[in-house]
Order: C-alpha cells, then structure tokens, then sequence
C-alpha cells in the first residue's frame, strides 16, 4: 500500500468524524467502523486485486475495466446513520484514488454524526438484525459472494451457537464458494440444518445438536445437511 492509498483509507475512515472508533477482525482483514459505545455500524474490507475481465459486471451487472482493486464496504441495516456512513467512506475512497462505487449513486463524502448511534459492542460482524438466537443479513446485490465480511459473520454466528438468515430478492445468485460454505459446513462444525423460503429468497443456517456418535446422517439416512425441495 502506498502513502497515498494510505492517506485515502484514513479520510475514508474518517467519514464519522473523530467519535467513531475502528477495529479489526479477521487478522485485520476487515475494518469496523463503531458508534462511540461500540456498536459495529459499517465494515470495510480489505481491497483485492481483480484481473479477470467481466467479473465486476458478472458480480454487480456493471462492467469496469481491469486491473482493478475491489474494496467492500457493508452497513448495518438495523442502524439509520449506518447507510450514509458507509456511502461517505465509499465516496471519499473514490475521489482520492478513482474509480467508481456500486450502486453509482451510493457515494458521498460528508461527515456523518454517529453520536446518536450507541449500544454495546457485542464482538459480532456487521449485520441488519441481531438477537440472542438470530443473526439477519439482507442482500440486494445481484451475485452473493464468500466475502471476507461473510465469512466472519458465518464464524460468529456458529462461535455463538445463533442462527443465520440471509433475506434476498428472488433474482440474487449465490457464488460457487459462498453455497458450499453454507449449504456443506465443515464437519467438525456439527450437522447443519438448511432450508429455502417459498421463493428462494431465504436462507437459513442454524447449527444443530452434536450426535455423540460419529455419525452425521439426516433424515432419509442421507449425509449431512438437508434442504426441503
């Protein structure tokens, strides 16, 4: 990373001001961006270098040409400052070092106040919903894929023993690593129960008791997970 990419990822971050506070997870592979009591209010990822042509238009329907970098920055739906917070870091990472933002009209570069924006910091990714039981992540893009962020959601959800769901429009694709990881879990993350919406547009993972023995089948003497058709 060069000075300026430097420069440029510290006045992205700087978008909420001097009451926001950042940390890491993911060895530092993904940003947060918190509320002043920790609340997780927008992740960035770190940017990764994209060759293949097409694959931006494949991924988000808009073509770019390559090389590129690919940065991701996802807020929280659950909070109202979250959303412009995250357009603001996009818009000011565009300025500086060029290029473009997805959706086009999702950049800003004000400073966003997340003063209003408190609760506990709870150690979990960003997500839209949060309960005991439940995390909740809405997905509008056109193709899901095994994103860092994803990844560590997946991590917390099944290191607090919640369920995840992720709500998306019918059309949205899901990439070949992101449905084996959560269609297929690891094995010594237990027997998972999976399950489609009407229309496909849920997705439900939720960590099932531990057999004691070492067998894994499902319903119907089948392995592993099982999915309603």
């Amino acid at each position: 990373m060069s000075h300026r990419d430097t420069w440029a990822l510290l006045a992205g971050l700087y978008a909420g001001g001097p009451e926001a506070a950042v940390t890491a997870e993911a060895r530092g592979a993904v940003l947060r961006l918190c509320a002043p009591d920790g609340r997780p209010l927008v992740s960035v990822e770190a940017p990764l270098l994209v060759q293949v042509p097409g694959e931006a238009e494949r991924l988000l329907g808009r073509d770019m040409p390559v090389p590129l970098w690919w940065t991701e920055a996802r807020a929280s739906g659950a909070v109202p400052e979250a959303g412009p917070l995250a357009a603001s870091v996009c818009g000011r990472l565009a300025l500086l070092l060029g290029g473009g933002t997805w959706p086009e009209d999702a950049a800003g570069t004000d400073v966003v106040d997340v003063r209003a924006a408190v609760a506990p910091d709870d150690g979990q990714p960003v997500v839209d919903v949060l309960t005991g039981t439940t995390s909740v992540v809405l997905a509008d893009r056109p193709v899901l894929a095994l994103t860092t962020w994803l990844s560590e959601v997946l991590r917390g959800t099944w290191e607090t023993d919640r369920a995840l769901q992720i709500v998306t429009p019918p059309h949205v694709r899901l990439t070949a690593p992101a449905r084996a990881t959560l269609l297929f879990p690891p094995p010594d993350r237990g027997p998972e129960r999976v399950a489609h919406g009407p229309d496909r547009g849920v997705l439900r993972v939720r960590r099932a008791p531990r057999t004691s023995g070492p067998s894994r089948r499902g319903p119907r003497g089948r392995r592993g997970p099982t999915a309603p058709r």
